[in-house]
């Protein structure tokens, strides 16, 4: 569910859809304890900073990059790579 959050804040970023943002918000309420505390400590401001920064993702079709490498699709969207995952214990 991290990782749901963390598309509708870019989404919601992007957009400013009510809907999105709405989702990201309440989305991000219902995380565990230890989600809540991985996603406030990294990957919040990796989500604001990539819907910032980033290509309008709205407009990819993704189906047209399906075999294209993963580190030169996120260059020309002009995403970083996220942050690395924790384990939750």
């Amino acid at each position: 569910m991290l990782g749901e959050v963390v598309v509708k804040w870019v989404e919601g970023i992007q957009t400013l859809l009510p809907m999105c943002l709405t989702g990201g918000y309440f989305g991000s309420l219902r995380l565990a304890p230890k989600q809540t505390e991985c996603f406030v400590r990294s990957h919040l401001e990796y989500a604001i900073r990539t819907g910032r920064e980033a290509r309008f993702l709205m407009c990819v079709y993704f189906e047209e990059h399906w075999e294209d490498n993963l580190e030169d699709l996120r260059s020309s969207l002009n995403i970083q790579s996220p942050p690395p995952p924790r384990k939750l214990d």
